[in-house]
């Protein structure tokens, strides 16, 4: 019986020696493309145990499968009779549609090019996984020879050696770019990587590094040990994102500008130094808008002395640092502009956001500070109308951080709405999501219950999903049918 796997090991042969025809420039790639797309149509019209019910393999057809040579000469012939060999045996076959309970325990996996003795936890590059777009062998012909996700493997390692969680690393590694690289070179870099000491959060920033070849990396740290560079690889590693040539021009770089900063290694420590951000935040940030590495002096601390001087948080300008680019004179304005009008935390997109936008902030936190009043903060006036402590407001919104972006005349008109109704400030601390809740919506449901009669005794139900509102809804109206008290009713 000649198995599956035979069939896939014929069509990795012609996979091997596609530069043998491409020797005879056009005529021989169109013949490798003839031969390969005839194997992958007799790959999948076959069945999953038994490709051709004969005793034993032809010789001639055994040499093609494992050849001991080959040749330009031998491809072309012997691709033709290999094709036509499974053709004909396939077309006596049909796919068995019945499959036993343990045949999948049995099978042979097409993609697996006769490997059946691989180690165990080993993963090859263009080996598929059991995905829902891949069991039952229901494949496309263009999906033979490619990696469609990374490898457990990978994933296990992670695990093991950053200690970091399935959920992360699984998102670590969404990018395509990681089905192009082959699950044994992610794996040197992860045991590299673990023998240089570095940490499982800093590898989480920067998961592109997976995607370089360990000799790669090998000769960039090596320049990130000039005396100009970095004081560790911890700090510099995020330097490895650039080119050799780049790191090189960087290093001569820092060395004219070496008299700038006595008191710093080179510009990277300044910035860092400056903001108050530790070294390998600054630099794994620093990658995209790489300008600033070259950018004049006396602009960056222009920049950097207009931000700090209106409060804005370094925080806020590590996860912008375009700020650099932008117009000194109207950075200035802007946020001038926005801390009259009531902010108390100026984000860099304000800085840069047309004009209209621009307004229409504005607009919104004058409004919100004439609401407020005697308040000094949207805490304030929460903790005021709610009869509560500050710290319950502060706590609250740190779970819910879209609590405090709704704007105070939102916040104003939910409060009265619901104080008129008949609840009192202690349901509504109860559950503060309500107030984020839409207002028509929550005024049809509180009408709802009104006209059959019902008080509910919390405002949860208020704010609940369609679905969960409507069967409590139906839950209330038997009960009135039944002649039943409302007082049963449990609100979920």
């Amino acid at each position: 019986m000649l198995a599956r796997s035979k069939l896939s090991n014929g069509l990795k042969h012609l996979l091997s020696i596609k530069s043998v025809f491409c020797e005879y420039g056009k005529e021989g790639a169109r013949e490798f493309n003839i031969c390969v797309n005839s194997l992958r149509r007799c790959l999948v019209r076959v069945p999953n145990k038994t490709c051709v019910c004969h005793d034993k393999v032809p010789s001639h057809i055994s040499n093609i499968l494992y050849p001991k040579h080959s040749s330009a000469s031998a491809a072309l012939q012997n691709s033709r009779t290999l094709v036509q060999y499974f053709s004909s045996q396939a077309k006596t076959l049909k796919r068995s549609r019945k499959r036993g309970k343990n045949d999948d325990m049995e099978d042979v996996s097409i993609l697996d090019y006769g490997s059946e003795n691989n180690e165990e936890g080993q993963e090859e590059e263009g080996r598929f996984c059991d995905t829902k777009y891949h069991r039952d062998f229901k494949i496309s012909m263009a999906d033979i020879g490619k990696k469609v996700t990374v490898g457990e493997v990978v994933i296990g390692e992670l695990n093991r050696l950053f200690n970091i969680s399935r959920a992360e690393a699984l998102k670590m590694v969404r990018s395509p770019q990681f089905l192009l690289v082959a699950d044994a070179a992610i794996l040197e870099v992860l045991h590299f990587l673990k023998e240089k000491e570095i940490e499982g959060t800093q590898l989480k920033r920067i998961q592109w590094i997976l995607l370089q070849s360990v000799d790669n990396l090998k000769r960039k740290i090596i320049k990130l040990q000039h005396p100009l560079m970095f004081n560790t690889l911890e700090e510099g590693l995020g330097f490895c994102y650039f080119s050799e040539k780049q790191l090189s021009t960087y290093t001569n770089q820092f060395q004219m500008e070496k008299s700038d900063f006595p008191n710093h290694k080179n510009r990277v420590y300044y910035l860092a130094d400056a903001l108050s951000i530790p070294v390998q935040l600054v630099v794994e940030r620093i990658l995209r808008p790489n300008r600033i590495l070259i950018m004049d002096l006396a602009k960056m601390n222009k920049i950097l002395d207009v931000l700090k001087g209106h409060g804005v948080l370094a925080e806020d300008i590590l996860c912008d640092m375009w700020i650099f680019y932008h117009n000194v004179e109207l950075t200035r304005e802007r946020l001038q502009l926005i801390t009259e009008a009531g902010c108390d935390r100026p984000r860099m997109w304000m800085c840069r956001c047309t004009d209209n936008v621009f307004q229409r902030t504005c607009e919104r936190y004058k409004s919100e500070k004439e609401l407020l009043g005697d308040c000094k903060s949207k805490v304030e006036f929460l903790a005021k109308r709610l009869e509560c402590s500050t710290e319950f407001i502060t706590t609250y919104s740190a779970g819910n951080p879209g609590f405090l972006r709704v704007h105070v005349s939102k916040l104003q008109r939910q409060l009265d709405l619901l104080e008129a109704e008949g609840f009192t400030p202690e349901q509504i601390r109860q559950s503060p999501r309500v107030l984020q809740y839409s207002e028509d919506r929550l005024m049809s449901r509180i009408n709802a219950f009104k006209e059959i009669g019902y008080k509910p005794t919390g405002v949860a139900i208020l704010y609940k999903q369609p679905r969960k509102f409507e069967a409590f809804y139906r839950k209330l109206l038997t009960m009135k049918s039944r002649g039943l008290e409302f007082k049963n009713a449990i609100e979920e």
